[in-house]
C-alpha cells in the first residue's frame, strides 16, 4: 500500500551546508555570515531530505557538515535542547528510527515548495512510501 505524507519543516541549513554556495554569498542581514541565494534553496532541501530516503544515507556528508545540531521539540519529548550534535548521531538517529526502514520501503521525499530568509529555509515536502508486512497493515 503506497502512503503519501506532507510535511512542514523549518531548517537552519547556513551553518551545516557543505559548499552549498556556488554564487558571490552576500552577508547583509546574516548572524552566520553568510546568506543563502535564492537558486540554492531548492538543492539544499533535497539534499536534506535524499538523505532520509531509502538508500539516501550515504549522501549525509555531502548535506551536512560534522558540526550539525537539530533542535525538534516534537522528537525530544517537548524540550527546546539539541537532540542531534553532530553527523554521527544524525546517521545514528536515521538509520535506527524510523527511518531506517522499518515498516516501510522505497521512501522518496518531493518539495512541494520552499521559502527562505538569509539563514533560514522553510519547506513543505511530501513523503513517499510503501508498507511492508513488517508492520501488519497496508497487505
Amino acid at each position: 500500500m503506497k502512503l503519501s505524507y506532507i510535511q512542514t519543516l523549518l531548517l537552519c541549513f547556513l551553518s551545516t551546508l557543505i559548499s552549498a554556495h556556488s554564487s558571490p554569498p552576500s552577508t547583509e542581514g546574516s548572524p552566520c555570515g553568510t546568506c543563502i541565494q535564492d537558486n540554492e534553496v531548492e538543492g539544499i532541501a533535497q539534499r536534506w531530505l535524499n538523505a532520509f530516503a531509502t538508500g539516501g544515507l550515504p549522501t549525509l556528508d555531502s548535506a551536512v557538515t560534522e558540526n550539525i545540531m537539530i533542535y525538534d521539540e516534537g522528537a525530544n519529548n517537548g524540550t527546546t535542547s539539541a537532540y542531534v550534535h553532530n553527523r554521527t548521531e544524525l546517521y545514528n538517529t536515521i538509520s535506527e528510527g524510523p527511518y531506517g526502514g522499518n515498516g516501510v520501503t522505497n521512501v522518496t521525499y518531493d518539495v512541494v515548495f520552499t521559502f527562505h530568509t538569509c539563514d533560514r529555509i522553510a519547506l513543505r515536502w511530501q513523503q513517499n512510501e510503501y508498507t511492508t508486512a513488517d508492520i501488519g497493515y497496508g497487505r
